[in-house]
């Protein structure tokens, strides 16, 4: 329902403008409310006419449920509508949802906080390297699975929605979460959720993922070959194939690690998923010479010795 408002501001004159502008902020300051804090549920019938524009289905869930809908709401939200959410004002009750008690709603305000960065970089970056810095003990001692779980998929999405905010922390990220990529942890969700955060991590590692590129591969080609989880297959393979992506490093791994051109073949024959063997031909790919060479010096040293 605020869309035609934002629309118009942007158009009317500056006389007209002060009080749709008042109207915008209004009702976003009511919304931003219920976001935070709606124990009650007196806002329910608001967030329906003004979000759903009177969705039936709205009416009846819980308060949680309501928080979350205007959170996501507004990290959908256009960039005319982002901004009037990046003000100083706005901003100070979004940080709010930063401490509830609900993990959900604050993942959703920490999405919604990547995204209002880019718009309001001074108010918004200092929280979001406290955030970062919380997320980074949380996860290194805590010793809860559920939290470990949670600090994990909070860094993946931070580095998906603000890869240059994370290239200045990438050496103590890596350091907190390559750990966990220990063959003994017990929670599979665990490792999938860190295996997904380097896997966003890689798009902007630069030299300090590099570094760590040996001490990756040998836990990623362990997954690969685990067949009791499949999402952790697939999550190990789509971060091999972004690590190889954005370090260059894509056909030393085959000289380096003579065994991976057989698992990828391997997966290729026996995988039943049709997105892990998608995944597997991108990842897989190496040119018919460097196949052959392989091929020939195998056959070489097999003969010679």
């Amino acid at each position: 329902m605020l869309s035609p408002f934002v629309r118009v501001f942007e158009v009317v004159d500056r006389k007209q403008r002060a009080d749709v502008l008042n109207l915008i902020q209004g009702v976003l300051r009511q919304l931003v409310s219920v976001a935070v804090v709606d124990s009650l549920g007196l806002w329910v019938v608001e967030v329906k006419d003004f979000v759903w524009s009177g969705s039936k289905s709205v009416v009846g869930l819980s308060a949680v449920e309501v928080r979350l809908s205007v959170l996501r709401c507004f990290k959908n939200a256009d960039h005319a509508l982002l901004s009037h959410l990046a003000q100083a004002d706005m901003l100070e009750l979004i940080f709010m949802s930063l401490h509830d008690e609900k993990l959900e709603i604050q993942e959703e305000a920490v999405a919604l906080l990547g995204k209002l960065g880019d718009l309001n970089p001074a108010f918004v970056l200092p929280r979001m390297r406290k955030i970062l810095l919380e997320t980074l003990s949380q996860l290194t001692n805590s010793r809860v699975g559920r939290l470990e779980e949670y600090s994990a998929r909070l860094i993946a999405q931070i580095a998906h929605l603000s890869p240059k905010f994370m290239r200045p922390y990438m050496n103590p990220v890596l350091s907190a979460l390559i750990p966990k990529l220990r063959s003994e942890i017990v929670h599979v969700d665990v490792t999938i959720q860190v295996l997904n955060a380097i896997s966003e991590l890689a798009i902007s590692g630069g030299a300090d993922l590099v570094r760590t590129i040996d001490t990756l591969f040998t836990p990623l080609l362990q997954f690969l070959q685990d067949s009791s989880s499949l999402s952790r297959r697939e999550a190990a393979l789509r971060t091999l194939g972004r690590l190889c992506q954005n370090t260059a490093y894509v056909v030393d791994p085959y000289r380096d690690y003579p065994e991976l051109l057989e698992i990828l073949l391997r997966l290729l024959k026996t995988e039943m998923s049709v997105s892990m063997r998608r995944t597997t031909m991108r990842v897989g790919y190496t040119p018919v010479y460097l196949f052959r060479y392989y091929c020939c010096y195998f056959h070489y040293c097999y003969n010679y010795f």
